[in-house]
């Protein structure tokens, strides 16, 4: 009955051992980036840019020009499929493909404009992890818009979602850019330290600014209803769970007053 369920919701798509060893590939790195933040091998970025020590020499990237370096390929990935993909927008078919290429070129150009006219950064970022970051983000956009087209002209899933999953990542686009107001509100302008954030759903967790990106996620995946967009959401979610309990775990060991109360990513459970 669950399979049925999960069929309905999804494009029924040909049989592939390559597609399938492809979301296969795609699910296993993004657990493997979440187990290893579990573990404590975090992802040199943000808060975690000096967690581990190496003797090799390494190039350090300042913050905002790593983050651009991110997410802006990713952007120009969703900016070009207007114009490869113009004529793929007639019919229904094409309503949903304009809405994912829509919603995947808003989620980076937010991101974008957040780092260029919000963030206030203090620290580095390894250039390696600007490379994993921007290629799996990049691969991850480029695939969605991909599947996406190749499935064009096959029978639309039977519980069309396509409208929920807008409604889904509208309100995971606005939670998380006002989480990250609340964050670029704690610092002054000279100020490079870290503080217990306040305000929003901090009082709950730690991160629902993550919380609200993983509602982005499944906005994209009900709106994309493919395979790979369900895949894409799940190792999305797997990681960002690993890295907000590493994130909690930083908050406790740095301040003694860090409210016990206080969970990683679901308000009262995790």
């Amino acid at each position: 009955m669950i399979a049925k369920m999960l069929e309905s919701c999804a494009y029924q798509e040909p049989s592939s051992i390559y597609t399938k060893a492809f979301y296969g590939l795609t699910l296993l790195g993004a657990c493997y980036l979440g187990i290893s933040e579990a573990i404590g091998k975090n992802l040199r970025y943000s808060k975690f840019w000096n967690s581990a020590s190496s003797n090799s020499i390494q190039t350090l990237l300042p913050s905002k020009v790593g983050m651009l370096f991110a997410y802006t390929p990713s952007l120009l990935a969703g900016v070009a499929s207007f114009w490869v993909f113009s004529d793929s927008d007639s019919d229904d078919g094409g309503i949903r493909f304009l809405m994912l290429k829509s919603a995947i070129t808003v989620h980076f150009l937010k991101r974008d404009l957040e780092v260029l006219f919000l963030h206030k950064f203090s620290g580095h970022m390894v250039l390696n992890i600007a490379l994993l970051i921007s290629s799996s983000y990049l691969t991850s956009a480029v695939s969605m818009i991909y599947f996406q087209h190749r499935f064009r002209g096959f029978p639309e899933p039977s519980v069309d979602l396509k409208y929920v999953g807008l409604s889904v990542f509208l309100v995971g686009t606005v939670g998380n850019f006002y989480h990250h107001y609340l964050l670029c509100k704690l610092r002054d302008k000279n100020d490079s330290g870290y503080k217990i954030p306040r305000g929003g759903l901090f009082g709950l967790v730690v991160c629902p600014h993550y919380l609200f990106e993983i509602l982005s996620f499944i906005g994209i995946s009900l709106i994309s209803q493919t395979l790979f967009s369900y895949v894409f959401f799940v190792g999305s979610t797997a990681y960002l769970l690993a890295r907000s309990r590493a994130t909690r775990n930083w908050y406790r060991s740095k301040f003694e007053d860090f409210p016990k109360n206080v969970k990683a990513l679901i308000p009262y459970v995790f």
